[in-house]
């Protein structure tokens, strides 16, 4: 069930993927295990010239609990520019369903850029 998707939050494109390159070749047939802090690279893409912009990034479990959010700043970029990031380290604490969520500091609401099944 591994899959990324673009999204855009505030003025970029998102998109997330595992850091960890065999993660990315097995897709499926490398589980991500209970009690293990998986990194992601996110990829940001300014879809106009922004300044300096916050966003937080978590995991959110399939009974929509919610890891507490960590913070990534971004400095300002030109319209088409693209910055990767790898982010992560966050405990993954339940089995099914997970989402790596992100969000500009000034919205109300999460997006799901990459789903993941969580096994014990």
């Amino acid at each position: 069930m591994a899959g990324e998707r673009p999204v855009t939050v505030g003025f970029c494109e998102a998109r997330a993927r595992p850091a960890f390159i065999l993660r990315r070749l097995c897709w499926d047939l490398l589980p991500y295990w209970q009690a293990t802090k998986p990194k992601f690279e996110l990829t940001l893409k300014a879809l106009t010239d922004i300044p300096t912009e916050d966003y937080l990034y978590s995991i959110e479990y399939f009974n929509s609990e919610i890891y507490p959010p960590k913070q990534l700043q971004v400095s300002p970029m030109k319209q088409g520019e693209k910055r990767s990031f790898t982010i992560g380290d966050m405990f993954l604490m339940c089995t099914g369903d997970t989402f790596l969520i992100i969000k500009d500091v000034f919205e109300d609401k999460y997006q799901s850029v990459y789903a993941f099944h969580t096994t014990s």
